[in-house]
């Protein structure tokens, strides 16, 4: 005996069928979407290729001076920076120059007279980059440095001091991923403050000021290649 089916009796079964295949599709798409939404998180943190508001940039330069820097984005449009590079004197200066690295020169002490020497350069400032959030950064800088020394003269005495100077210049850099590479040029035309320290053995002489002959050199510049790394 067969036994016949109605409408309304498969109608339940209908329906429970059709909410099952509608939370299954729901249950996939999230998944689907969950996991595109990481991969795609994943490839921006590493194929954003801009720095952006809250960026920190972790920066290498050679060029006359070697170090490195710290680079921070409070805007999409500007950026704080500190750098600081480190080096000898200069082999090539001729007997009776003064002494010094690069295009800043150490005054009262010639190249023959100095030993043991060190000197050093410290950036910190503002950089305006006037492409926003472009892989191509083009940048104007504007801030202050101090160039630093310190070395042994003729007399076997440590001298020490240095030189407040502000600095312009701008910059281009390509960002590559999480990379950048670039050139970085730094003009420092005028010196602000100059402080000097000669030492004889035992003494307890500190720094003093130095009287500034001419607060304009327009010939003092670096120019650095530098490297970096974003987070």
């Amino acid at each position: 005996m067969t036994r016949r089916v109605s409408a309304g009796g498969l109608l339940p079964i209908i329906l429970i069928l059709a909410g099952v295949q509608v939370a299954w599709c729901h249950h996939r798409q999230a998944h689907s979407s969950t996991a595109s939404a990481s991969a795609t998180a994943n490839r921006s943190w590493w194929r954003s290729y801009a720095p952006e508001r809250g960026s920190v940039v972790l920066t290498a330069r050679k060029g006359g001076f070697v170090g490195g820097g710290l680079e921070v984005y409070p805007s999409d449009r500007w950026s704080l920076y500190l750098d600081a590079g480190f080096a000898g004197l200069d082999d090539e200066r001729e007997a009776g120059a003064p002494a010094g690295r690069a295009n800043f020169d150490i005054p009262g002490v010639a190249t023959e007279d100095a030993s043991d020497a060190v000197t050093y350069i410290i950036d910190a400032g503002k950089r305006v980059h006037l492409f926003k959030r472009r892989s191509f950064d083009l940048y104007l800088g504007m801030g202050v440095s101090w160039f630093g020394y310190d070395l042994k003269n003729e007399k076997n005495l440590t001298v020490s001091g240095g030189s407040l100077l502000a600095r312009f210049g701008p910059g281009a850099r390509w960002h590559f991923g999480r990379f950048s590479a670039g050139v970085d040029v730094g003009w420092y035309p005028f010196e602000l403050l100059r402080f000097r320290n000669d030492l004889a053995p035992g003494s307890g002489d500190g720094f003093r000021e130095v009287p500034i002959e001419s607060r304009f050199e327009g010939d003092r510049f670096t120019v650095s290649f530098r490297s970096g790394f974003r987070f």
